[in-house]
């Protein structure tokens, strides 16, 4: 169980971006400005984001009005489930942190839109793609999580 688990915080974040489609060049050549913090929020609360592992596995995360956040990512054979907090900064910024995954350290990303995707740029520190994207989050919790 343990290597399951070191697995999993390894490749799971509060969204797991199976490959980086826009580059940091791509995003500052658009000239997109950052969400606002209003918008961040009406985009994530109460929803669902479904994204990937760069392995392929599915990964869900739930976005509660209440700033709780939980977590599923699946593979064959298992799956793993986590908890823990979210919130938008004044500025914008969508952080969280999990109970276990990504070793219960607070992450924090600036968002803008591009193209129809929703575009991370990471804001303190990242083992992976400076900038990322991925699909928009589906209201409610599509997961039962």
């Amino acid at each position: 169980m343990r290597t399951i688990a070191a697995t999993a915080t390894a490749f799971v974040s509060i969204v797991v971006l199976a490959a980086c489609q826009t580059t940091e060049t791509e995003l500052k050549e658009s000239g997109a400005p950052p969400l606002s913090a209003a918008q961040v929020s009406e985009i994530f609360t109460d929803s669902t984001l479904r994204s990937e592992t760069q392995k392929g596995n599915p990964v869900y995360i739930y976005y509660a009005p209440d700033g709780a956040m939980k977590g599923l990512v699946t593979w064959k054979g298992g799956s793993e489930r986590d908890a823990g907090r979210w919130e938008v900064s004044n500025d914008g910024l969508l952080c969280a942190q999990w109970d276990t995954w990504r070793e219960a350290e607070r992450s924090c990303w600036q968002l803008y839109t591009m193209d129809g995707k929703l575009v991370w740029e990471d804001r303190v520190n990242s083992d992976g793609p400076k900038v990322d994207d991925s699909d928009m989050p589906e209201k409610g919790n599509t997961m039962d999580l």
